[in-house]
């Protein structure tokens, strides 16, 4: 889950108060307010923006943002794990608690996962050794031939076991390179 804490890297801790107090008033004053209007009106980076965000949805203050890239997001990390959950995804993916939620109830619609009533949720379907082969083709592709494992925990959202077996699978039979470009 996003930290709030997290803005403390870039600014002091008083001007950091001023700013979530004018994110309180601004999302009061427009309810519907997305990471880009913090962004503007703050004067803050993009990751401060959508840590605001996420925060004052999580606070209740503000409706959780949703977009098709995270619903995309979600359903891979979804997919290539053995066992998803709820807090797990929120950590891998930086979302917030409410914004996870949300994306939640979107793949239950999408039938990807079946939601218990505890909320906890299984999967419909699983990635496939063939589906992750592809996936890994796709992330060497646009990181120019690299495969190391921690570009695919990265990407994939795959566990620390997978991205191995995966990284010596691309370096041996396709060819890509498994360390880290600058080496």
């Amino acid at each position: 889950m996003r930290d709030i804490r997290d803005l403390l890297k870039y600014r002091s801790f008083e001007e950091w108060v001023n700013l979530l107090g004018r994110a309180i008033e601004i999302s009061k004053s427009n309810p519907d307010a997305n990471w880009g209007t913090f962004q503007d009106e703050l004067g803050v980076g993009a990751e401060g923006g959508c840590i605001i965000q996420d925060w004052l949805a999580d606070s209740h203050s503000l409706k959780p943002r949703l977009s098709n890239h995270w619903i995309k997001r979600a359903r891979v990390y979804v997919l290539n794990n053995q066992h998803p959950s709820l807090a797990e995804m929120t950590d891998r993916l930086n979302l917030g608690y409410q914004t996870a939620l949300k994306i939640v109830v979107e793949l239950g619609k999408k039938k990807v996962i079946k939601i218990r009533p505890d909320f906890t949720f299984e999967k419909s379907k699983t990635s496939s050794e063939e589906d992750l082969i592809k996936q890994m083709k796709q992330v060497a592709k646009r990181y120019r031939g690299r495969c190391e494992p921690e570009l695919l925990m990265r990407s994939l959202y795959v566990d620390e076991g997978t991205a191995k077996r995966l990284s010596e699978y691309g370096a041996r039979k396709l060819g890509l390179r498994p360390k880290r470009w600058r080496d």
